[in-house]
């Protein structure tokens, strides 16, 4: 495998790897040799300790925060997990993931309605404990905290 590699020029071997990882690298990764080695590791380093996860992932409540702040700028107050995610543009298999955890854990941030929409998805109403938390974490992002509010790193949000 090595000698292919080594004849390859690196538009070959992004083009090879683009087709191998379809969607899972973000198109900057095949801009330099540098950024493709660092999304690869990254891609790598996530998959040994998330199996079952796909792409980049969140870390220091991102996902939370990006979500909770999605339903609060959301026009309507019941909405599903679909339109959020459709909305803030977020990855729908995670925030699922997420909200189930959420509830399996007891956490206070959704109710969800007795009723669905045609589609058979669960209808959702943001708590006031969601919008407290979103203020709390917008508010140590802002004070260049991560979103636990312990340590000083600045975290990107996009």
């Amino acid at each position: 495998m090595s000698t292919k590699i080594d004849n390859m020029s690196f538009e070959e071997l992004s083009e090879q790897i683009k087709q191998e990882f379809g969607t899972l690298l973000p198109e900057s990764a095949y801009d330099s040799p540098e950024s493709l080695i660092e999304a690869m590791e990254a891609l790598q380093t996530e998959t040994v300790s998330f199996p079952t996860a796909t792409g980049y992932s969140f870390h220091f409540n991102a996902l939370k925060m990006q979500f909770l702040h999605g339903c609060i700028n959301y026009q309507y107050q019941h909405f599903t997990l679909r339109e959020i995610c459709e909305f803030k543009g977020l990855p729908l298999k995670k925030v699922q993931d997420m909200v189930s955890i959420w509830n399996a854990r007891g956490y206070r941030y959704l109710t969800k309605l007795k009723k669905r929409t045609s589609n058979h998805e669960n209808v959702y109403k943001l708590r006031k404990y969601a919008i407290v938390s979103c203020l709390r974490y917008l508010n140590n992002y802002n004070k260049n905290l991560d979103y636990g509010g312990f340590t000083y790193i600045r975290v990107l949000v996009f």
